[in-house]
């Protein structure tokens, strides 16, 4: 009767050890499959980032070439071509062979930060401060006197862009007050009325009496403007600011190093942002313009127009010759229009659907859109990447078509699928879906008629790819 009690306890206990060890081994297994699942949705995320970087950087695909700028650039014809050439089709300078993909680019007409939009200006009834840098890098030194002399001729023409009748101007300017170590600013030009042909000229000569020489007082021009506006300025007025540079901040009262040179170093930035909460909390937006890439010179700038509402621009040593029309934009009556919102798609709408799609994903990335020389927008490029039986059908046909490469792969087909044209189409209970290929070569394949897993060769004679099954 012991032995076979002891029999009995020892089966018992053998059962538990084998359950036990069977939960074990499907918790290992569970573990195993979740993590397959997450490595191959990082790997999935990590192929569209790379298609949607691609396109964004080459300037085979979208982005502007020779730009002086980390910014992701798109000239708004450049995209009027891709949704015109690749309705249905991935672009070829960003082809994949194992993905489908189609891309999304949107444009908004305004500049929002931390909820602040851009004011709209109107055409007349306005005060303005135009901050002037004529610090010695302007002329490289008396070297390159050609640039100042532009900027001269910019302003110039900004006068007479503006409103003659209800604008007043006002122009601030670096001066070499050696108690200040070169770091003063000085009012050039009083609040003074457009209305007159006297007045023009007075701001006409002021302008090119200006000199070259000396530090670059951002934020002290800043606050000077600031004052101007608040102790020569009508309220009633349309109140603005637009502040023109070549170069970062080299006065400020943190600067470590030389001051009043490229050699002050220290936290500038922090505080030209801060001064620029001034603006804002009045109304008041500050458009600047920054010449040449220097990043941590267009930090400072685009900063302050950022946090106030106003464009900001951004142009090379090159393109300077534009600086005129960008000045007169800013204030002109007949300012460019564009539409609030726009859109543009390109790529494979069609895609692999319900049991025949494996896995998709999306990923955005801000861009910037070109709409014209000196109009910039804000706008968002968007990517959804699809892996899925059509795609790996498509993609192995382009492969061989393009490369010459023969291939072999098996391929899980979960409905009825056929050869129509440049398509390659699925029938699911007749809901027909069909995916584009991009080879122009005669294409063979005679198709599938039932689920199952295949074996797929595929095989380029001259002028013909041949899909065997």
């Amino acid at each position: 009767m012991k032995a076979a009690s002891k029999f009995l306890i020892k089966g018992i206990y053998l059962i538990l050890l084998i359950i036990a060890i069977a939960i074990v081994t499907n918790q290992i297994i569970t573990v195993n499959y979740i993590g397959s699942e997450q490595s191959k949705s990082i790997d999935l995320r990590k192929e569209a980032s790379n298609i949607l970087e691609n396109l964004l950087s080459s300037d085979k695909c979208l982005t502007i070439k020779n730009m002086e700028t980390t910014e992701k650039v798109i000239n708004v014809s450049t995209l009027d071509e891709f949704q015109s050439k690749y309705s249905d089709i991935e672009p070829d300078c960003a082809r994949n062979y194992d993905y489908g993909y189609y891309v999304k680019i949107e444009k908004f007409n305004f500049t929002k930060i931390s909820g602040y939009y851009e004011p709209k200006i109107p055409p007349g009834n306005r005060d303005i401060v135009l901050i002037l840098d004529n610090s010695a890098s302007m002329d490289c030194n008396k070297a390159c006197p050609e640039k100042f002399n532009t900027l001269k001729s910019a302003a110039i023409q900004f006068v007479k862009c503006a409103d003659k009748e209800t604008d007043r101007v006002a122009i601030i300017g670096f001066s070499n007050d050696v108690n200040e170590l070169y770091c003063g600013v000085s009012e050039e030009v009083p609040m003074t009325p457009l209305s007159t042909e006297q007045n023009i000229k007075d701001i006409t000569d002021a302008i090119n009496g200006l000199d070259a020489e000396y530090g670059t007082p951002l934020i002290s021009s800043l606050k000077k403007a600031e004052y101007v506006l608040n102790n020569e300025g009508d309220p009633k007025k349309f109140r603005m600011v637009i502040l023109f540079t070549d170069g970062r901040e080299t006065c400020c009262d943190t600067c470590t190093g030389s001051k009043g040179t490229s050699d002050c170093l220290g936290p500038c930035q922090d505080k030209l942002c801060d001064f620029a909460t001034v603006f804002k909390n009045n109304n008041i937006p500050v458009y600047s313009i920054f010449l040449g890439n220097d990043p941590i010179g267009i930090q400072q700038i685009k900063c302050i127009s950022e946090q106030t509402g106003g464009n900001f621009y951004n142009i090379s040593a090159e393109n300077i010759d534009i600086l005129p029309k960008i000045f007169c934009e800013i204030v002109s009556k007949e300012r460019e229009t564009t539409e609030h919102y726009q859109s543009w798609y390109f790529g494979s709408h069609n895609h692999s659907r319900d049991n025949a799609l494996k896995d998709s994903v999306m990923i955005s990335l801000p861009v910037s859109i070109k709409i014209t020389d000196t109009k910039t927008q804000p706008g968002l490029a968007t990517i959804m990447l699809f892996e899925g039986e059509l795609e790996e059908l498509a993609g192995s046909i382009d492969r061989t078509c393009e490369t010459g490469l023969e291939t072999s792969k098996k391929i899980y087909i979960s409905y009825p699928v056929k050869l129509n044209g440049n398509s390659i189409c699925m029938n699911n209970a007749g809901k027909v879906n069909c995916r584009k290929f991009g080879c122009n070569l005669d294409v063979k394949f005679n198709g599938i008629n039932s689920p199952g897993m295949y074996d797929f060769y595929f095989k380029k004679e001259g002028n013909t790819v041949k899909v065997i099954v």
